[in-house]
Formats: structure tokens, sequence, C-alpha cells
């Protein structure tokens, strides 16, 4: 999800500060941009700051050929006039006019219309000849037919059976009609057509309920998600969470309609996000009066779906320029034009994207990220997403090419990487006359710049990443890459997103601390224990399996080395210092304060021990950056503890940009999530008495990851919806419920994993072709994130690595050479892996960017030294398969 221009080189680097200026050419005239080091996510302070230099405006006879996707279109508000005229005649329906252009002044409402009241007038009369069966199929199909004469190539069709049941219909007969015009549409138009069920505020929860109800029923029918409309004020969406606790069980998607109202303010979002869990949001134009809840938004990557027009006629808004789409889009949210009702608002969505170029300025190559973002949200599984993404930017980029416009700024676009087609020719005559300067530095980006030698390109890192653009037409692009070893996996950028503090310091310095500490071990421990030797053989068995009284016994010794403020910062030190050797960029170190208060300390000390050496560490080491996840652990802590460490990881929580300036400035702590591990995962009969931790959690916007799957699948939905987690730790029974785990591809959810004994134990039954279960999730699109653990607890055994103070050692890079070779990796998908957890950590948008960009233009230039040539896999297009080299990334990671 990764979005905006590719920073400069330096700006790659964590903490960079220095801009870049990229050039470009349209139509021979030159333009020059500035960006600084947040790329595309810098914070403006009004929309005006934030404007890119000028390009020739799209006419809507292009944006109307773009393939889009409509994400918010209500059937009941996009009804023909000349069909409502005709239904209410063969049904008898009496209208206040039955001439269409009469018509269109009670159903189409101008911009001057006074208040969302009136606006809602016109659906009066759309709704009384939408009552019956044939009417409704009629409606869907033309609804569709419109939208597919606009582009629009992907629909979700938005409607609520109950407004359709006036005249004896039961709700599945409405669905039924429904259905069967989505079905009409899809085959004969070049469509593809999807169903979202509204429940409606105002109505009573049972109501709801019952609608959410037929909608899980009709899930296969083609209706993808659940929604909420209808009036904001006096009616929050809290009356409605029994609806959506249901949907979410169903692994249902959900949007909702929230914060249009200005009565119902950020409130309305906020209750929204924290009690229905929503995928997308509806409108969500005052979300802009609640900083931290947009920087929520955007971390969890929240799209909303803008109606600006919508907007300005229900006086959501004053003015057009009013609408806060710009500082959205600057801010990083994913946003997506929309119509909300065609007919009433008397738009298509092609004149939605003018708007967008007219007044707020959008560039074309904003443009068609909009356009991508449509596509990117939709309620689609993560493989049809990924090809209608790509056959959408290539019909655009076409479109581009074929009017005169410069598509090196669309090449250097990261949120692009990996969709390009394979037959597509940036060397084409059409653009290759483009071409500028920038500065003195040499970086040509002009299509001429392909050439260029890697001589001249090594002194450029940007250049480095922009060399060869050309697509190689066969598969294999004539090259193949060396063997991965234990040397190449060493030198890649890693990021670990679960380091236990306790199980990951070194067994020399715990050995160390016990003679300083002057620890009796048989006394202490009941094991005899006199050498380094003797120790590890106790906390790592040659054997590599542990029983559960060696591993409880291996974690009392970890801790009784852990109890003051100087060792624990000594082991923070070893650990990081450890990861820093093994190329680790992020590092999320995962403590449990209350384990290191046996001798005094609170968790208030502990915690701000921890921190103190982070930060000595991060300045001392800028190529790191390290994370504090903070956790309880299930079947030990009660209720109390978790509230205790809940209100903690408020206190010492990561803050940045405006936040640091609402709290004084500084770094921000570096608090970035709370836990919930332990032997076992939390039961359902637990999450009641927990229910109020999670509601405070989730009301200050903490980040959570939690242990859930080991044994039972039906746990991760627990974890996912009650208590609010981003991440899963372990997820071994994923592969039980199919639905679940396609639930999670879809909505991009981590599980965090490892070549652990409890992996393989809890997932015998699928170690197929591929040697691990890893394979199998990586297969079905979950986003899996390698980590550590308590490393030094565990010896892996039948390692094919050769070296034995290597297999000791148990690094990850080792875990990672195995994975490669049980799961049959190549570098693509080795990359890919890594890639995850740069991606989903729990830092901010722009941090998370920055570090990405990093980990590509590292990992290139290492990978390129060493004969490796073809990283990333490009979608089939027109016939012909490619693989997308080094010199196709452009820098876009």
């Amino acid at each position: 999800n990764n979005k905006g221009m590719l920073s400069s080189s330096s700006s790659l680097m964590v903490g960079g500060e220095q801009g870049s200026v990229i050039t470009s050419s349209i139509n021979g005239n030159t333009t020059t941009t500035n960006s600084n080091n947040s790329g595309a996510n810098v914070i403006a302070s009004n929309p005006s700051s934030s404007i890119p230099a000028a390009a020739p405006a799209l006419s809507l006879d292009i944006l109307r050929s773009f393939p889009k996707a409509e994400l918010h279109r209500h059937l009941d508000g996009s009804l023909r006039p000349a069909t409502i005229i005709e239904l209410a005649l063969e049904q008898g329906i009496q209208l206040p006019s039955y001439e269409e252009n009469e018509l269109r002044k009670y159903v189409c409402v101008r911009d001057d219309c006074p208040s969302l009241e009136e606006y809602l007038l016109a659906f009066e009369i759309t709704l009384r000849v939408l009552q019956k069966s044939y009417a409704i199929t009629r409606a869907m199909y033309e609804v569709c037919e419109d939208a597919a004469r606009d582009g629009v190539r992907y629909i979700e069709v938005r409607f609520s059976p109950v407004l359709h049941v006036n005249e004896a219909l039961s709700l599945s007969a409405v669905m039924d009609a429904i259905v069967e015009g989505k079905e009409m549409a899809e085959y004969r138009l070049p469509i593809t057509v999807q169903i979202i069920v509204c429940g409606m505020r105002q109505l009573p929860s049972h109501v709801t309920h019952d609608l959410a109800e037929i909608t899980w029923r009709y899930r296969h029918k083609g209706v993808c998600a659940f929604d909420l409309a209808g009036p904001e004020v006096g009616f929050s969406s809290k009356l409605h969470k029994e609806a959506f606790g249901l949907i979410r069980d169903k692994c249902i998607q959900c949007t909702l309609h929230c914060g249009e109202s200005p009565g119902a303010g950020w409130e309305s979002i906020h209750d929204s996000v924290r009690y229905c869990g929503p995928n997308r949001l509806g409108h969500g134009v005052q979300l802009i009066h609640k900083p931290d809840l947009m920087q929520y938004v955007i971390d969890r990557n929240i799209a909303i779906e803008c109606c600006i027009t919508s907007n300005f006629q229900t006086k959501a808004i004053t003015t057009y320029k009013a609408h806060p789409a710009r500082i959205y889009f600057d801010k990083g949210i994913e946003i997506v034009p929309c119509c909300d009702n065609t007919t009433v608002s008397n738009v298509l969505l092609s004149t939605e994207y003018a708007k967008y170029q007219e007044v707020f300025h959008f560039s074309p190559l904003e443009l068609v990220r909009m356009i991508d973002y449509g596509f990117n949200n939709a309620f689609l599984s993560s493989t049809q997403k990924r090809r209608i993404r790509a056959e959408s930017l290539y019909q655009c980029l076409t479109i581009l090419s074929s009017s005169g416009y410069d598509l090196l700024p669309f090449k250097q676009c990261r949120q692009f990487f990996g969709l390009l087609p394979a037959d597509f020719d940036l060397n084409s005559t059409v653009v290759g006359a483009a071409a500028a300067a920038v500065g003195g530095n040499g970086l040509s980006v002009g299509l001429t710049a392909f050439a260029t030698p890697a001589s001249a390109s090594a002194a450029n890192p940007l250049m480095m990443m922009m060399r060869g653009f050309s697509i190689p037409k066969r598969y294999w692009g004539g090259h193949t890459n060396p063997d991965i070893t234990l040397d190449i996996i060493k030198g890649l950028p890693k990021c670990d997103l679960h380091c236990r503090l306790d199980g990951s310091v070194s067994l020399s310095l715990m050995w160390r601390e016990i003679q300083d500490a002057g620890i009796d071990m048989h006394k202490t421990f009941g094991v005899n224990c006199n050498s380094l030797e003797d120790l590890t053989q106790l906390l790592c068995p040659a054997s590599g399996d542990h029983t559960h009284a060696t591993r409880l016994r291996a974690k009392r010794i970890s801790k009784s080395v852990l109890q003051t403020h100087n060792q624990l910062k000594r082991a923070v030190e070893d650990v990081v210092l450890q990861a820093v050797k093994e190329n680790v960029r992020y590092l999320e170190l995962v403590v449990r304060p209350f384990t290191h208060t046996q001798r005094g300390l609170t968790i208030h000390d502990v915690t701000q021990s921890i921190l103190d050496k982070k930060t000595e560490l991060e300045k001392s080491h800028p190529q790191i950056r390290v994370g504090l996840v903070c956790y309880v652990s299930a079947g030990v802590d009660d209720p109390i503890h978790y509230r205790k460490l809940a209100k903690l990881c408020v206190k010492f929580r990561y803050l940045s940009g405006h936040h640091q300036a609402e709290s004084g400035g500084g770094s921000g702590h570096g608090v970035v999530g709370f836990g919930v591990f332990g032997d076992r995962d939390l039961n359902p009969v637990e999450y009641p008495m927990l229910k109020s931790t999670f509601d405070y959690l989730k009301a200050h916007h903490v980040n959570v990851v939690m242990s859930a799957g080991e044994e039972n699948a039906a746990t991760i939905a627990k974890a996912l919806h009650e208590g609010g987690a981003a991440r899963i730790s372990g997820g071994f029974r994923v592969h039980t419920r199919p639905r679940l785990m396609a639930y999670m591809a879809t909505q991009n959810i981590p599980i965090e994993i490892s070549l652990t004994d409890k992996l393989i134990r809890y997932t015998e039954e699928v170690h197929t072709f591929a040697g691990n279960p890893i394979r199998l999730f990586v297969d079905n699109d979950i986003p899996v994130a390698i980590c550590s653990f308590r490393a030094q607890f565990s010896r892996l055994t039948n390692l094919t690595v050769a070296n034995e103070s290597q297999r000791a050692e148990h690094s990850r890079s080792v875990t990672l050479l195995e994975i490669v070779r049980a799961c049959n990796f190549s570098i693509a998908d080795l990359l890919s892996l890594l890639n995850h957890s740069f991606q989903r950590n729990f830092q901010p948008l722009d941090v998370r960017d920055r570090l990405t960009d990093q980990f590509y233009q590292e990992s290139i230039s290492f990978l390129e030294k060493r004969g490796f040539k073809y990283f990333f896999r490009v979608p089939f297009h027109g016939g012909t398969a490619s693989v997308l080299s080094s010199s196709h990334l452009n820098a876009s990671s």
C-alpha cells in the first residue's frame, strides 16, 4: 500500500531530511516538482499548499474512457427519470409530472439545494416505483448500464431491501430481484457488479440485524458487504453493533456512512470505527476535525468513499473547495471518488473526477492514482484486485500515451509497482521524445535515461533503480538468477516484528548476569549449571525440543537476570546490537513489563528504562529503528493487569507529526502497540471481562497484536473484531476456515510466524509439497511476517546449513534460508516475504513508506552486484508473461 512518488536517496534513509527535485516533460513543456522526505504523505495545512506543478488537464472524454471503479452508488438514487415514468405508468402510481424534464425538477437537485431534508425528498418518488420485483431487476440493470457507458468497469450498488417491502415483497424476494439484475448486467455488459446491503440507522436494531442476516445468506450470490446508512444525528452506529458483530463473525466486509452530517461531527466516525470495524468509510467529511482519529484511519489504511457533489448539495460542506479531499489525499488516505446518487445529484463518475481536477488541481498522475485506489479498495479477492488493477493501469497509460502525456511519473510511482503489464513499451515514439534534466547531478529522467550506464547511475541511487526501463518480452527474460545462499540472505535488509526481550538475550550475556548476580542455580532452579555450555543445554536443548516444564524453567532463568535498570539496559543493547549485525532495519521489541518487577521496579520504571536505552541506541546506530510492544500473558494476567498495561501503552505510545507538536515536541515515545500472548489463546468467555480494556485501547487508537488461531481458528475472528487486533501472532489453524483466510488476505491482515515447534505441531496435516505451512499461507495471499520470537529458547533441527556454529546460533538469516528451501521460494518470493514486515509494522504510514523504500533500494543494489537481475513478477497481459527486473523497478518500491 505504498503511495506517492519515490523520494530521493537521502530521504529513503530513516530520518533523512534532504528533499529532491523531479523534472518531467509533458507535451514538451518542462515542469519541476519539489518533494521532501515524506514523499506524497506531506501533511498540508490547507489544500493549496500541496497542489503540484500545473499539468495539462484531462478532457472529459479521456476521463470517461478511463476504466473506473464505483464504490458508492445507491440504487434508489440512480434511477433514470424516464424509467421512473414508465414504471409509474405501468403500476398506476401518481407522480408530480409524467414529462421527463419536468420530473427532473423533483428527482434531481441543484447545487443550491438548501438542506439534506430537501435532498432526500427525491427518494420518496423513486422508492414508490421500486416495490415490484421486475422494477428492482430493471433498475439494477440500468444503473449498471449507465455506469458502463461512463467507463465504469467495476461497481458496487448499494440499497436497503427493507425499503422495498411496502407491497408484500419479502426480503428474500427483494434480494432475488436485485441479484437477477446484477447477473443480467454482468452477462450483457463489460462490467463487474456486486451488491452492498444497507442497514438503516433510524430503524430498530433488530431490523438491522435481519438485514445483516440476509447479507451473509446472499454472500455467494453477489452480496459483498454490509453498510449502515440513514440520519447520523441521534442514531449512533453503536446502536447496531450486534448486527456488525454478526457480519464480522461471518467474515463479511463492511462500510459505513459516517462523518457526513456536520451535526454528528467526527464522533460519528469514531463510533463507527470503534463499534463496527469498517473496512471503508462513506463520506467521512468530518474526519478533518479530529487529527488523531485521522492518523488512525491513515495507519490502518481505511479508505474513504468521497462524494463531493453530494456533500455540497446536502450541505455537509459549504463550498466545493471546503471539502477536505485534497488534504486527505496528501496525508496518505486512499480516497475514492464516488457518485452517491447519479440521478439525484445529477452527476457521472467521470464528471466527479473532472471536479477533482478543476477544484483541487489534481494532476493526471493523481487522478490515475485515485482510480487505482478504487480498484484496490473494492470488495474483491486479492487475486481479482491484482488483475483488475493491472488491466486498469494498462488502459489508463495507453490512453495517456496516445494523448501525448509523459508516462515517466507513472513509472516512478511506487503505488503502481508490480502492476505494469508485460507488453507495455515505454520506448514508444509517442512518448519517446520526453526528456529533462535535474540540476547538475546528471539525473536525466527522459526516456533516454534508460540507457544510462551503470557507472553513471552509481553516483545517484535513484538513477540506479531507473536503469534499463524496457520490459522483457519473454517470461524468463533470458536470464537465470543465482541460487539463494545464506550469504545472500545475510546481506538483505530485514524487519523483525516480534522479538521477545526475555528470550532473545544472548546466552553469553545471560551467563555473565547470572555470575554477577551470584545466583545459585541449584538452589534457585534445582539444576546444576556451572558453565556457559550447561546454560546453553538448559535453555536451548540439542534436540531442539522443550517440554512444557523445561520451557517454563528456561523462561524463569532468563527473567531472573532482567530485574534491574542496568540489567534491562544491557539486555536491550545486546538484543538490538545483534539485530544490527543481522542487518535488521526495524525491530519491534516485545516486553511484558510485569515480568521485570520482582526486585522493586514498577511497570513504568521498566518501560522507561527500555525506552531510554532504545533512544540511545537509535542515536548511536541510526541504521535501525526500534519500537516497543508491551504485552500481557493470557492465562496469567487478570483483567486488572490488562487495564494497567493498556493505560501504560497510552501514556508511552509512539507520537508522530502533529501529535508531537501537541504533546510538546520531541521524537515521541516508543511504545507502538499492545500485545496479548501466552501459552494459550484467549478463550471466548474471557472477552466480556476484558471488553472495557479493549474498548479503551480502541478509543485511544492503540495498535493491538494478539496470539490467536493456535488450536482453533475461531479465536482469530474474536481477536480481530473484539480485541481489535491489527496483526495475528501464530494463526496456525487459519487454514481450517478458508473464508477467514480469504478475509485476512483481502484485508492484508498479517500473521507473525516462524519455524517454531508450535507451528510444526499444530499444522502437521498441511506438510504437503512445500514442506511447511508457510507456503500455504503465502499461496493464499496472507501477508506473512517472519519473526524471531524467543530465538534463544529453541534450536532448529534437520537444518540444511552445514556450519554447526551457524546452526546453533539460529539466526534470522538461517531461519529465512530454511523457509526459502522448504517452500521453494524464488528471489521474488523472498523479497515479497521480507517486504510484508516493512509494510505492516506498527509505525505510522510515512515511516513505513520510508522503511520500504530503503529496503528495496538496498536489496536491489546488493543483489545486482551478485548477479541477480529479475526480482518481481508483473501480471500477464496480452498473452505475454514477464518477470520485472530491477531495471524496471525505477525506484518504485
